[in-house]
C-alpha cells in the first residue's frame, strides 16, 4: 500500500505499515498466548521453588532443633514420657 504525498512540489511515495483485521487478531492471540503460558510458568516456578525454600530458609533453626533432638527412650513407661520436659 502506497499512498503519494505531495511536498514543496515532488512527489514522495509514503508507504503504510499497518496491520489488516487479521494480523492483528493474529498477533494479539500469538501476545495473549505467551503471556499466559509465561505467566502459568511464573506462578508454577514461585509455588513448587522460590516459596518453600523461603519458607524452609525463615525455619531454620526450628528445623536443626528437630533435627538435633534424641528421639525418646522406648524404655521408659507411659508416665515417664508425659512428665518429659521436651
Amino acid at each position: 500500500m502506497t499512498d503519494v504525498q505531495h511536498f514543496k512540489g515532488k512527489q514522495r511515495e509514503r508507504r503504510s505499515f499497518t496491520l489488516n483485521t487479521r494480523q492483528s487478531t493474529l498477533l494479539m492471540k500469538t501476545l495473549a498466548a505467551i503471556s499466559l503460558l509465561f505467566g502459568i510458568f511464573v506462578s508454577t516456578v514461585l509455588t513448587l521453588v522460590v516459596i518453600p525454600v523461603l519458607y524452609y530458609a525463615a525455619n531454620w533453626k526450628k528445623v536443626q532443633q528437630r533435627v538435633e533432638r534424641p528421639a525418646p527412650n522406648v524404655d521408659r513407661g507411659a508416665a515417664d514420657l508425659a512428665t518429659d520436659p521436651r
